[in-house]
């Protein structure tokens, strides 16, 4: 395996532990803060653009832009890395569906274990950082 290849799977691996740690579980290194998130019980937005709209309309605030973009910024590797380690990723229909089933995945996991709130808005925003990541990349050549 050429070494780039390798450095390429090593930095997919990486970079999916620390989306599971810092998106997925928002693990800041406090197990006590966990258990009391754990505690706090399951929310849901089921409604497209609710959230989007309010931290739009607070992104001049610190508050909103690191709602808006802790959604979307993230996702940005994920639309680079997965086609360049799976070459059958690079076809946009087998990319896509990956991500939305990686980052649906990720709002189940915050609703179940209730370490975070399952919101529609944040599939959006998620998905906007993966596509820009893969648009990135294709306009690269892939």
């Amino acid at each position: 395996m050429p070494e780039r290849e390798r450095l390429l799977r090593f930095f997919w691996r990486l970079y999916l532990l620390l989306l599971f740690l810092l998106v997925a579980v928002k693990f800041d290194g406090s197990v006590e803060e966990l258990a009391l998130r754990m505690e706090g019980g399951r929310a849901a937005n089921l409604t497209p653009l609710k959230t989007i709209r309010l931290q739009w309309q607070y992104f001049s605030t610190p508050w909103g832009r690191r709602n808006m973009l802790g959604n979307i910024i993230p996702f940005l590797p994920l639309g680079m890395l997965a086609p360049s380690v799976h070459l059958r990723l690079r076809k946009p229909r087998r990319f896509f569906a990956l991500a939305l089933c990686l980052v649906t995945g990720i709002e189940l996991f915050q609703f179940v274990t209730a370490l975070g709130s399952f919101d529609v808005d944040d599939i959006l925003l998620n998905m906007a950082g993966a596509a820009a990541g893969y648009f990135l990349l294709c306009c690269r050549g892939l």
